[in-house]
């Protein structure tokens, strides 16, 4: 297995969440859930981290969030700097993900699938990196690296989330530019 681990965050890696995985999903690429206060909220709201790097696997009760969101994506054209914002800024795109992250699934169901998510670290299956050939792509130079891989390595196999693989981000220290660290 391969650790791609967001290394200038502020927090343990959590490896009782890597064992988990390892014990529960060892053929699945698995990406963590990490935690981020959302600004001005005085830490009473908390989102999964890393919000450009989600997509999820729509079904018929989520599609039109999808459709909204590329809609408010859609402002400016590909290849603008606009389409690497637009997934942290998009209102429909964090409620997908707070839906996904929240929802209720069947009995001790710890795990939920996703086209793409990054959350801080992702836990990879060489074998599964080997076999797909999978590449960090960011298309048209403005997407996350993130999503271009697991589009590949989701033409094999499906990328989960695992939900008790959770790492906070200490609110000092938010995720994103290491500025001045």
């Amino acid at each position: 297995h391969i650790l791609v681990l967001d290394v200038d965050l502020a927090v343990p890696f959590s490896p009782l969440g890597i064992l988990h995985t390892l014990g529960l999903k060892p053929e699945y690429a698995v990406a963590s859930s990490g935690r981020q206060p959302w600004p001005t909220a005085f830490g009473s709201f908390l989102t999964p981290y890393d919000l450009n790097g989600f997509r999820e696997q729509n079904t018929p009760k989520t599609k039109g969030l999808e459709v909204w969101h590329q809609r408010f994506c859609s402002i400016a054209p590909p290849g603008e700097r606009w389409h690497s914002e637009c997934d942290a800024l998009s209102p429909s795109h964090l409620v997908a993900i707070l839906w996904n992250d929240r929802r209720r699934l069947p009995d001790k169901e710890d795990f939920y699938p996703v086209k793409s998510a990054f959350n801080g670290a992702v836990l990879y299956p060489v074998k599964l990196i080997q076999e797909s050939g999978a590449v960090y792509d960011n298309g048209d130079g403005q997407r996350c690296e993130h999503v271009g891989f697991h589009a590949t390595i989701g033409k094999i196999k499906t990328v989960l989330v695992n939900r008790k693989w959770d790492m906070h981000l200490d609110p000092n220290f938010p995720g994103g530019a290491a500025w001045g660290r």
